[in-house]
């Protein structure tokens, strides 16, 4: 399958008219190292998943919750159908860069 990141500034966060960058690389077993190139520093998000069958469409279940392994930065807990909002996604990008973890859940 494929691996597939998306990085979101704080307008529009989630959505389509948001997103700044995205990027698909093949998956591979365990962790895996992605590099995003940023406009600019500042605060951004980055959110994924794990297009298991390389379809290009995240699978859901009858009530939208994903059926692929997914991600959001800071890796917020998601109890409830909600979005994370940008708050809980949000992480600041000096001029050197900066590492993040994120963590796919089933």
């Amino acid at each position: 399958g494929m691996v597939k990141l998306e990085l979101f500034g704080e307008n529009d966060f989630m959505k389509k008219s948001g997103k700044l960058r995205r990027i698909r690389v093949p998956a591979t077993e365990g962790p895996q190292k992605i590099c995003i190139n940023l406009p600019l520093p500042g605060e951004y998000a980055v959110v994924g998943y794990h297009d298991k069958n390389g379809d290009r469409r995240l699978k859901k279940a009858w009530n939208f919750k994903p059926k692929e392994p997914y991600g959001v930065s800071n890796n917020p807990e998601i109890k409830s159908l909600r979005l994370p909002k940008f708050s809980e996604a949000g992480f600041h990008v000096p001029m050197e860069g900066v590492q993040i973890d994120l963590h796919l859940v089933d």
